[in-house]
């Protein structure tokens, strides 16, 4: 560095001194006076033509982002949306479980069996409620038929009582037989005050409780929909029970599900 160039890097770093000296002197109490110090340095140092520059301080740090949180509604809880299709998960409608012995189901609609009678060929049908032979030895509807006569039929009936079945899968009800037995009956619903009426056949049937899920989407066809149901009935006929002309079956918690 030639001698002038060294005495003009002294001059300004001594008239930043001084200069830096009178503003601390100042009264003017609020400023940071080391952070105006290094400025005043540094701009004396790079007019100066220094050849390092000093960095102006850090700026302070954001605040960190705080959520608001949203405000609930009294007694309400966040739940998981749901894809707008999704079907009512585990809905269940009992109908009759009969532990009660009332006549009558959950939703108003009585029960009871039924046969042919004359001028058709006469059938023969007795029902009841009875203690102690269901799943789990409660009460259990009992239907024994006759059907000896040719071409006679008899079989059960429920009143569903313009039921609205669109949000269940399935017609389900417990069902084995006792003594004789047919090993199948037909099953029938029936909807617009019986004017439509959807038939399948339940198979299978042992002296061993089991429970039957009928799909809904069986009887569909043919009532057209499934929100004014009217009966539901089980046959037996000789297309049904076959050569089993005479026998007992038992029936037990009927539900929508």
């Amino acid at each position: 560095m030639s001698g002038f160039a060294s005495r003009t890097r002294k001059w300004c770093v001594e008239g930043g001194r001084g200069l830096v000296n009178a503003i601390v002197s100042s009264r003017v109490r609020e400023w940071n006076w080391t952070v105006v110090a290094a400025m005043v340095l540094t701009g004396m140092l790079v007019g100066c033509g220094g050849s390092k520059s000093v960095a102006p301080p850090p700026a302070p740090p954001a605040p960190p982002k705080v959520e608001t949180p949203v405000a609930k509604k009294p007694g309400t809880q966040e739940t998981k949306a749901t894809p707008a299709d999704a079907a009512p998960s585990g809905a269940v409608k009992i109908l009759s479980d009969f532990n009660s012995f009332e006549r009558v189901n959950t939703i108003g609609g009585g029960f009871g069996g039924w046969n042919s009678t004359e001028p058709q060929p006469e059938a023969v049908v007795e029902e009841k409620i009875e203690d102690g032979v269901g799943p789990d030895g409660s009460p259990a509807w009992k239907i024994s038929y006759d059907i000896s006569t040719p071409g006679s039929f008899c079989g059960s009936w429920m009143k569903l009582n313009d039921f609205d079945a669109r949000s269940y899968s399935y017609l389900a009800f417990d069902i084995k037989g006792e003594g004789t037995y047919p090993t199948r009956v037909k099953c029938e619903l029936k909807n617009e005050n019986n004017a439509n009426v959807g038939r399948t056949m339940i198979t299978g049937i042992s002296d061993q409780w089991q429970r039957k899920r009928i799909p809904l989407a069986k009887f569909k066809r043919a009532l057209g929909n499934l929100n004014h149901l009217s009966e539901w009935v089980l046959v037996m006929d000789e297309a049904a029970v076959g050569k089993v002309k005479a026998g007992t079956i038992l029936v037990d918690n009927v539900a929508f599900e």
